[in-house]
């Protein structure tokens, strides 16, 4: 129920289904560890996870540190071994390319770093953890994954680490990590409610008799999920309204020339490249305004989506970004598509980049 899970599988984003590999992975890492196949399906399950999106690679870190027994070094061995020979197994078959083709992989992640350094955050983990706390998870269920989490630490057991240090690692790796995005959110919504839930264990069991201890923290659970589902409800019902992209990418089809030079930004009308020009860049304002001109492309495309959180406080990008919006908005404006009552989506603005004189 959680908005940001049920928005992305609109669009087949691959975090969706690494989510539920990592959750998975936690479950049998809790449930299942006491075999040899135990340790080999969560391996399977971490594999698959990374190979379904490389940032779910640090959920591994879950079934390893759980596996981890000091006094054992032969048992801990051994699990290494399984745990180790699932995830290389599962992230292989899944993702053959990483082995038949290594160069490209490598080539591709880099493309998708540049890409997405061009909205680079300031302040990341402030970022990322406002998001959780307001649009994600909703107060009361980031209240309850932290007490969660307090509850873990205080008992210290290995299990407990072993579900704790994973999603600190994360949290710490997008902390240095300059490059921004949303999307990297849902594979830590397990570790989560993970948390949430064991805190509503934890309290319910402590102030209440096991009868009503259950009944109580169904009641709790389900009053903390009512405020997400609500916003990921409203988000579908949005969705079922004509979309302000579709509106401007008709508009754009019928107004400007054929052959036009078209820039646009990420959440923005997908112009076909057979009928102009096409510059696609992640934010309008990775590229200076020299470049546009030097390219012809006289018409940029741009998104609140995009624009929102690069143009007002807290100015992702920084004040460079900031500045080059405002000067794009002083240019003139040919039309202007904004979600209202019977439209839903970005605001789109359709920009016309006057070319200097010859």
């Amino acid at each position: 129920v959680l908005p940001l899970g049920v928005d992305r599988a609109h669009f087949l984003a691959t975090e969706v289904p690494a989510a539920a590999f990592v959750a998975a992975t936690l479950w049998i890492t809790l449930r299942v560890q006491a075999t040899r196949m135990g340790w080999f399906f969560a391996g399977v399950c971490a594999g698959f996870a990374a190979a379904t999106s490389y940032s779910a690679t640090f959920v591994v870190l879950a079934p390893l540190v759980a596996a981890c027994e000091i006094r054992r070094p032969l048992a801990t061995l051994e699990r290494f071994i399984y745990l180790s020979g699932g995830a290389v197994a599962a992230f292989l078959l899944a993702c053959p390319y990483a082995l038949l083709d290594l160069s490209s992989l490598l080539q591709g992640l880099a493309e998708q770093r540049e890409y997405l350094a061009g909205v680079a955050v300031s302040h990341p983990w402030r970022w990322y953890l406002g998001d959780l706390w307001h649009a994600e998870l909703y107060p009361g269920a980031a209240a309850a994954a932290l007490v969660g989490m307090g509850v873990a630490i205080y008992r210290g057991r290995r299990v407990d680490w072993a579900m704790l240090l994973p999603p600190i690692a994360y949290l710490a790796l997008l902390a240095v990590d300059p490059a921004s995005s949303v999307r990297s959110l849902l594979v830590l919504l397990p570790f989560a409610c993970l948390f949430a839930g064991g805190a509503l264990a934890e309290l319910g069991g402590r102030f209440f008799r096991p009868p009503l201890a259950h009944g109580a923290i169904a009641f709790v659970a389900l009053a903390l999920a009512f405020a997400p589902a609500r916003g990921a409800f409203r988000s579908n019902q949005a969705r079922t309204r004509p979309d302000t992209r579709t509106l401007a990418w008709h508009w754009i089809n019928e107004h400007l020339p054929e052959d036009a030079c078209v820039a646009r930004e990420e959440y923005t009308p997908q112009v076909s490249p057979a009928r102009y020009h096409v510059e696609y860049i992640g934010a309008l304002a990775q590229r200076p305004y020299r470049w546009y001109l030097a390219e012809g492309c006289t018409y940029l495309v741009a998104s609140s989506y995009t624009y929102d959180a690069l143009y007002n406080p807290p100015q992702k990008a920084g004040p460079t970004a900031a500045e080059f919006y405002r000067i794009l908005f002083t240019l003139p404006r040919l039309a202007e598509f904004a979600a209202g009552p019977g439209t839903s989506g970005p605001t789109i603005r359709v920009i016309h980049l006057p070319l200097p004189s010859p």
